[in-house]
């Protein structure tokens, strides 16, 4: 869960900024398309406040490509932002402090 948040604050981080990548396709298509040409699966998922959208992310088995996917009430899902070497933290073992944004681990 508090890589789905720091997934999410990073998200927010990027569109503030404009580093973003926008990609659209049915979600059906969106799942088959990362894991076909990119062997990513999705690993996590929230739903957004006001449960309009479903915010997810798509990783390889290693980590080593990461996707962070949106798909609105339509089934539209949404590229915006992709990356590499995506790191599990362990909940149990998350040095941060509840509700602070820790980039570090």
């Amino acid at each position: 869960m508090r890589n789905l948040v720091f997934a999410f604050s990073l998200l927010c981080a990027l569109l503030l900024t404009g580093v973003v990548l926008a990609q659209s396709a049915p979600r059906s298509e969106m799942v088959e398309a990362l894991a076909k040409d990119h062997g990513e699966r999705p690993v996590a998922w929230g739903l957004a406040t006001g449960n309009q959208m479903v915010i997810e992310v798509f990783r390889t088995r290693n980590g080593s490509k990461w996707t962070i996917v949106v798909t609105d009430r339509s089934n539209q899902s949404t590229i915006v932002v992709f990356g590499a070497n995506w790191v599990d933290t362990p909940f149990k073992d998350f040095p941060c402090s509840p509700g602070s944004l820790c980039l570090e681990h």
